[in-house]
Order: structure tokens, then C-alpha cells, then sequence
């Protein structure tokens, strides 16, 4: 049955979308979430039995639906359901690669067949359907613009993220399942418009994958070493699935959103709290010299200019995330402004801090314009003193706190031998350490029993990142260790703080985005122009693109999300230069093949 969704019921009215895997579990629910969401929905799977049963539940609730009975290791299968899809709804803009196979095995007891089985299911399926689809969804297929692609969702796991014990198999086949998101992601976004993202599950209840691979008593003792003490549900990855296929995900690219409650992250915990305590008072007291100097140093993109948003048509609920009180740093203008206005406008109280008292005046007037509840509080969050204060003052106007935001940011361009460690620190100091001293001094509102929550519901924090330091970017080197710092200050405290008070804890590592004084400082007119050129979707991100992220993580949609940082940049950050142009591509291997048959050595069993 529908629950309560924190979309609108019409937000992907008028797709189609293809789940294979879905006659049951994770990929029922997203067929399901899709349909009921305004979408026709097509199932492919191996069993008539299964699929019947499942189209037959969705038409139930009058939604449109229809059922293909085939296998994803079959070219020709995979070939025939897509076009009876297409002939059926006349289109195709969702394509959700779901189908898996699993078991438990020990390397020593799985044979090479068995190995390759889960592979041709897994990867290789993924990248057939993939492949059969690409007609149907780049722009200009049947139904599309001529400038409009479709969207790849690939369901992946967490298992390869670290080592799972008995699981070899399936982190290898799952591992090539996130290459091929990151591959297509650049190759088909350049080319076809096609975006490519993945969803990564935790354990989730009630799934015939978790009744296989964790029996009752191994699901208990998962639960108790996970950050939130709980399993998720198939709702969970359904309602990530629809913000990847709305508008509010249209600039994300190549990711893989983890949706697993931070179980990943999770390590055990070898020494109780009040131990930690005592051997950190008996460290204190050691001598000086034979202390270990310790720091922690923060990143972030300083706004100068201030613009005022429209609101616009929103995929969410407009009372999405009502009752709930939020604290925004960097929040008078650019990126952090668009949060701070697109909380407010779907139900939020909203408290702004920064350091310019005029800079928050004129955003604080802005808001209040639209009839939104709305403070501003000036601060540096490089002050202890003034994080202590603001969170205070914010608490004590709305009588509560649900959401921080950690976005205040300070960042220049320097090379290394002209940035002085003053100037390296003075970046770190904002973005790294300014993140952690506002959660920290959070840490008492956000909490389970915080001031106007219950004794089990903690709230939220959102840290913003960014993607310069996932390769090397030039001139960067001071603001991509502050945002490393960031990413691992999100999942140590998704981790430690999930698990104490139920504060779930995450990033969003926006792109360039157009408009906002960090991009205009950053990046001249001319540089902006030849970065369009290499990104591929080829366009800039919008502040509503991280906005609608922040919506996303705040809602009750992202309730499972922990510990993850959700990159919204269209790809660029994973795109490489294309050396060689494709045509040059088909017919350099030609030659290659034509070289290796010559020359009778390692003559290839299949053509490219």
C-alpha cells in the first residue's frame, strides 16, 4: 500500500521506467514507489509466477503496470523486453538495473562457475541491459527531445567498500557494477545525456536477500552494531531511487548514494566510552614532550555576493520538513542561502549565521519577503564562543533544533610555494575545524531528548563538501585538505554519534555552480566556458541542485542515509579528457584485432 511520501504524487508523471529484478524485494518497491509516483512501470524477471503476482499487486492500486518474463545474462532477452517496453508505453526514461544473484560462500568452497554466475547476473546483465538501452534513452530516442537523455539507476551493495566475509563473489561483481555507473556516467552524459547513479543498500528487512544471507540471529547482531540500531527498509531505497529519477537529482551524476544507516563505516567498539575518558585524562597528564600535537583543520567556500531566490516548482511536499528547525552556516547568500530558503519553504524554521551583519539583514529580509519563518545571528564559526551562542539563540527562538547545516567556507587560488602555512591554516580553521566546533557544540539540541525531541529521535547534520579533493585539483592544495577533513569528520561522526544519540550525519560535495561567488571567483568567464566543454552533461549545477540534496537527506526520504556524502556535480568530478575521438576509437581496434589474428598469437574468441 502507498504511505505517506514526502514527494509530490506526480513527480516523475509521464516517464517510464524498466526495473528489472522487481517481481519482488528492493526492486518491487522502487517499481512500486516509481508508479505511484506518477510513472508507467515495466518488470522484467525469470519467473512468470513472480512477475504475474507483482504486476497483479501494482494494477491492484490502479497503477500502470506490465510484466516481461526474461534473463539479464541474455542479449536477445534483454534486447526483446526493452522494446516491448518501448512499444508498450512509447518510451523509455528510467532504466533500473536491479537483478542480482547471491549466496554465502568461502572462496576455497566456490568454484569458478559458481564465481562467474554471479558476475554474468550482476555486471555483466547490468552492462547488457545497459547497452540494449542506450537506443531508447539518449536524447533524441523515441519520446525524447533532442537534448534530453534518460536515466541509468544501478543497484549495487557495500559489501566491496571494505571485505565481507563469504561474499568474494558479489564485491567483485558489485565493485564492476560501480565502475560501469562512473564509466557511463562520463561516457554517455558527454555524449547521449544519459545520467548513471547507483544505489548502494544496506541490510534491509523483510528482503529475500536478507533472509538468505543473514538468518534471524545474525540480523539481531548486525542491529546492534549499527549506528542507528536498525535494519532499513525497502521504502528506504525506493524513496532514493525517485530523488535520482525527479528534477531534484537532475545534476547528479556518477554516484553511488549509500543508503545503509552507516553500517559500512562502523567498526566495533573495543573500549567502552567512560574508558576512552579515563585514558584520555591519563594521556593529558603525561609530560608536554611526550605528547603528540594534535589539529584539526576545516574548508569551506566564502559567499560575497548575495542574490534572492525564486522559488520555483519543487518535487517535494511543500510541508516536507514542517515543525523542524534548522541553523545554516554560510547561509546570507550563494549555495547556503538556497538551502537555508528551500528549508523554509517547505515547512522549516530557519536560522541563518555569518559573519556579516548586513550580508544576514539582507537575506534574513528576503525570506521574511515570502512569508517564511526566518533569523540571522552573527557569528564565526571559527570562535567557540560564538558556535555556543548562535546554537543557544537559535534554540531558544524556535525551542528546538533539527538541522545543521556546516557550510561556512573560506577558499582562494594558490600554489604551494606561494601559500603560507598562516594562509593554509586560515582555511582549515574555517572549513575543517569550524565544522567540527559547530557539531560539537550542536551535540546537546541534536541529540535523542534534546530540547523538544523524543528520548529515541536524534536529528541531522549536513556538512558541505566538495569534490576537489577526490583526484588533485591545481592551486587547491589548503581548501582540498580542509574538505578531506570534512568528508571524515562525517563519517567518524555518522559512526560514533549515530550509535550514542541517533544523529545521522552526512556531506553534500557540490560541483561548480553557476551563480555563486565562489564559482565567480574561482573561475573566470573563460574558464567557465572551456569547463562546460568537459563536463558531461555540459552544463553548470544550480544552487536549487544542492538544495534539493539538503531536501532530500532532510526529509523523511533520506531517514536511512548515514555516513554518506552525496556528490552532486554532474560527473566532472570523475571526468577525464577524451584523447582520441571516437570515431578513431572503433577504428584503431580494427587494426589491433586485424594485427592479433595475423599474427596467430592469442587470437581472440569474440570481437569487440
Amino acid at each position: 500500500m502507498a504511505t505517506d511520501s514526502p514527494f509530490r504524487p506526480d513527480v516523475v508523471r509521464g516517464k517510464a521506467a524498466l526495473v528489472t529484478g522487481g517481481g519482488s524485494g528492493i526492486c518491487f518497491e522502487i517499481a512500486a514507489q516509481l508508479a505511484r509516483h506518477g510513472a508507467s512501470v515495466a518488470i522484467m524477471g525469470r519467473r512468470r509466477e513472480v512477475l504475474d503476482k507483482a504486476v497483479a499487486a501494482l494494477r491492484s492500486e490502479g497503477l500502470r503496470a506490465v510484466g516481461f518474463q526474461g534473463d539479464v545474462r541474455k542479449q536477445e532477452d534483454a534486447a526483446r523486453v526493452l522494446a516491448s517496453t518501448v512499444e508498450h508505453f512509447g518510451r523509455l526514461d528510467i532504466l533500473v538495473n536491479g537483478a542480482a544473484g547471491n549466496f554465502l560462500a568461502s572462496p576455497e568452497d566456490l568454484t569458478p562457475k559458481g564465481f562467474r554466475t554471479v558476475l554474468d547476473i550482476d555486471t555483466v546483465g547490468t552492462y547488457t541491459m545497459s547497452y540494449e538501452a542506450l537506443k531508447y534513452l539518449k536524447k533524441g530516442g523515441p519520446g525524447k527531445g533532442p537534448s534530453t537523455g534518460g536515466l541509468i539507476i544501478n543497484i549495487s551493495a557495500t559489501l566491496h567498500y571494505t571485505a565481507s566475509w563469504y561474499q568474494i563473489h558479489v564485491s567483485a561483481a558489485k565493485a564492476g557494477v560501480d565502475s560501469i555507473t562512473r564509466s557511463l556516467a562520463l561516457e554517455w552524459g558527454t555524449d547521449y545525456d544519459i545520467r548513471v547513479n547507483g544505489i548502494a543498500p544496506g541490510p534491509i528487512g523483510g528482503t529475500p536477500g536478507l533472509r538468505k544471507l543473514a538468518p534471524d540471529e545474525m540480523a539481531k547482531g548486525s542491529r546492534e552494531t549499527m549506528p542507528l540500531f536498525k535494519l532499513g527498509e525497502t521504502r528506504d531505497i525506493a524513496m532514493a531511487a525517485l530523488y535520482l529519477a525527479s528534477d531534484a537529482g537532475k545534476y547528479v551524476n556518477g554516484t553511488t548514494l549509500v543508503v545503509d544507516g552507516g553500517l559500512w563505516l562502523s567498526h566495533p567498539r573495543h573500549i567502552p566510552k567512560e574508558e576512552v575518558k579515563d585514558l584520555s585524562k591519563a594521556v593529558e597528564q603525561k609530560p608536554a614532550g611526550q605528547r603528540h600535537a594534535s589539529s584539526f583543520h576545516p574548508l569551506v567556500l566564502r559567499r560575497n555576493d548575495w542574490e534572492e531566490a525564486m522559488a520555483t516548482e519543487s518535487p517535494f511536499r511543500p510541508d516536507v520538513v514542517r515543525g523542524k528547525a534548522a541553523l545554516v552556516t554560510g547561509g546570507g547568500s550563494g549555495i547556503c542561502f538556497e538551502i537555508a530558503a528551500q528549508l523554509a519553504r517547505h515547512g522549516a524554521s530557519v536560522a541563518i549565521m555569518g559573519r556579516r551583519r548586513e550580508v544576514l539583514d539582507k537575506a534574513v529580509a528576503a525570506l521574511r519577503s515570502e512569508g517564511l519563518r526566518a533569523v540571522g545571528f552573527q557569528g564565526d564559526v571559527r570562535k567557540q564562543e560564538d558556535a555556543a551562542r548562535v546554537l543557544a539563540s537559535t534554540v531558544e527562538h524556535f525551542g528546538r533544533l533539527d538541522i545543521l547545516v556546516n557550510g561556512a567556507a573560506g577558499n582562494f587560488l594558490a600554489s604551494p610555494e606561494d601559500l603560507t602555512p598562516k594562509g593554509f591554516r586560515t582555511v582549515l580553521d574555517i572549513d575543517t575545524v569550524g565544522t567540527y566546533t559547530m557539531s560539537y557544540e550542536a551535540l546537546k539540541y541534536l541529540k535523542k531528548g534534546g530540547p523538544g525531541r523524543g528520548p529515541s529521535t536524534g536529528g541531522l547534520i549536513i556538512n558541505i563538501s566538495a569534490t576537489l579533493q577526490y583526484t588533485a585539483s591545481w592551486y587547491q592544495i589548503h581548501l582540498s585538505a580542509a574538505k578531506a577533513g570534512v568528508d571524515s569528520i562525517t563519517r567518524s561522526l555518522a559512526l560514533e554519534w549515530g550509535t550514542d544519540y541517533d544523529i545521522r550525519v552526512n556531506g553534500i560535495a557540490p560541483g561548480p555552480i553557476g551563480g555563486t561567488p565562489g564559482l565567480s571567483k574561482l573561475a573566470p568567464e573563460e574558464m567557465v566556458k572551456g569547463l562546460r566543454e568537459t563536463m558531461p552533461l555540459f552544463k553548470l549545477g544550480e544552487k536549487r541542485d544542492i538544495a534539493m540534496a539538503a531536501l532530500y537527506l532532510a526529509s523523511d526520504a533520506g531517514k536511512y542515509v548515514n555516513g554518506a556524502t552525496l556528490v552532486v556535480d554532474g560527473g566532472l568530478w570523475l571526468s577525464q579528457p577524451r584523447h582520441i575521438p571516437k570515431e578513431e576509437v572503433k577504428g584503431l581496434s580494427k587494426v589491433i584485432e586485424q594485427k592479433v589474428r595475423a599474427s596467430g598469437i592469442g587470437v581472440p574468441s569474440s570481437k569487440l
